[in-house]
């Protein structure tokens, strides 16, 4: 279990570390036309707003689950009291 943790840690830490890559160039050339307002404002636009999207979809799935568990109990607890007892 604790191999399982320690690869998808790594994994994410790669890609992490790839992304950062890949984003300091471009840091480097809107600095250099001193556009850099513009970089940051394309970047908090892209993550951001994927970030709020993804938290949404989290807490609509979690809304839904936890009604779905809780008309299950009240649909066992129901059927529990129907049974007559022999």
């Amino acid at each position: 279990m604790k191999t399982k943790i320690l690869i998808g840690l790594g994994l994410f830490v790669l890609l992490l570390v790839w992304s950062a890559v890949s984003i300091y160039p471009d840091w480097l050339w809107f600095k250099n036309l001193d556009f850099s307002p513009v970089f940051w404002t394309m970047l908090l636009s892209r993550y951001g707003f994927g970030f709020i999207i993804w938290f949404l979809l989290i807490l609509i799935l979690s809304v839904n689950l936890a009604a779905a568990r809780l008309t299950e109990r009240i649909k066992i607890k129901r059927n529990q009291m129907m049974k007559p007892n022999p």
